[in-house]
């Protein structure tokens, strides 16, 4: 089968005689489907009837409207509709002014059969390119938007994931000690809190970016984790521990750390990496600014920023709120002079002046959070 047959052309052109010679080209060369229009009123006649053709050739000056006019209507009307202006030499500047108005080609009268044939197959085939290049870039546009639907969806159920993932380790906690449960609920929203509010206005504001917030959020809960190993002899006992209980229920910190790097290590480097947070509270929520905390004895900015929130924010939630073996809790107003007290010893002083410009937040997640 011919495979130039299916295109369709519409002559316009005043002239009988001009008419039948592009016909008779077009024919020569295998095109089959040709429409003939004696004005442009004619061809717009032929456009509502027929609908869009492939190739208009169109001649510049005829009575009534001229072939400029209908060029600018096509190009709406009939925007793969690819037209070539035809004209005398004399007009050939109307003939260059008609490319800037959307032609493809333009060709001079009088006319050779082999020029028509050839103008004819060139402007098909741009035609045929660009609507094959729109084509491949609506079906690329296609595959991106559901490539990316599809990373959307895998991204979400990872989130998913990994949250249920760190809610059921804390679960661990809970289970082993039944006042940990709201503790670590407290822990979540008041590390949040603190968080925002050195985010707010603080040297570290930098620092602490969405993410952070973020991790902070989902980690913070983690860090008695170790305490899953410690005996209940010892994490449940109502009197004071004795030295030696006391250095079996520190190694809480490293039984965390060695638990939450292994599932990373078990993830890989990249996959894991969402947990590392959570490595760094675990191990290090017991340091002191000063250097004299456990288990590494870091300091200062040492310390990950992390822990150092999770330290002040799990040092006052303990004391306000009863434990095994203190029944009452510590008056608010002792806890606060408490803190102060310990601001670049126990604390990070940067962090305590943070806690106490969000101070009443921690006192709403009290009201709304109890034991």
């Amino acid at each position: 089968m011919n495979d130039r047959a299916p295109f369709r052309i519409l002559i316009v052109d005043d002239e009988p005689a001009i008419r039948t010679l592009i016909r008779r080209a077009l024919e020569m060369a295998g095109y089959r489907s040709v429409h003939e229009a004696d004005c442009v009123d004619t061809a717009r006649r032929l456009l509502s009837e027929e609908g869009p053709f492939d190739l208009v050739l169109c001649d510049i000056r005829m009575p009534g409207d001229s072939g400029m006019l209908l060029l600018r209507e096509l190009a709406p009307r009939a925007p793969d509709t690819v037209v070539v202006m035809a004209t005398v030499v004399e007009e050939v500047r109307v003939a260059v002014e008609s490319l800037q108005s959307g032609a493809y080609d333009y060709v001079l009268k009088p006319f050779e059969v082999s020029t028509i044939q050839l103008v004819a197959g060139r402007a098909l085939r741009r035609r045929q390119l660009e609507i094959e290049n729109r084509n491949f870039q609506a079906h690329l546009e296609e595959m991106v938007r559901l490539r990316t639907q599809e990373l959307d969806v895998r991204t979400k159920a990872l989130s998913i994931t990994r949250h249920g993932l760190l809610r059921g380790l804390c679960c661990l906690a809970e289970f082993r000690d039944p006042e940990t449960g709201v503790h670590l609920d407290r822990m979540a929203v008041n590390c949040l809190a603190l968080a925002r509010q050195i985010q707010r206005d603080s040297a570290y504001a930098p620092m602490i970016t969405d993410t952070f917030v973020d991790q902070l959020f989902e980690s913070a809960p983690l860090h008695d984790i170790g305490k899953v190993g410690i005996p209940d002899s010892i994490l449940l006992k109502p009197d004071k521990l004795t030295s030696e209980e006391f250095k079996v229920m520190k190694q809480h910190t490293t039984i965390g750390f060695n638990a939450l790097k292994s599932i990373k290590s078990e993830m890989g480097e990249v996959e894991g990496s969402f947990i590392d947070m959570a490595i760094e509270v675990a191990q290090s929520h017991h340091e002191r600014w000063d250097g004299r905390g456990y288990p590494q004895g870091l300091s200062g900015g040492g310390i990950p920023l992390s822990a150092r929130i999770v330290a002040l924010a799990d040092m006052y939630d303990a004391c306000c709120s009863p434990r095994v073996y203190r029944p009452q809790p510590i008056r608010r107003e002792k806890v606060l002079q408490m803190i102060e007290e310990d601001s670049g010893h126990a604390f990070d002083p940067v962090v305590v002046e943070a806690f106490f410009r969000s101070k009443d937040d921690f006192w709403e997640t009290e009201g709304h959070l109890q034991d």
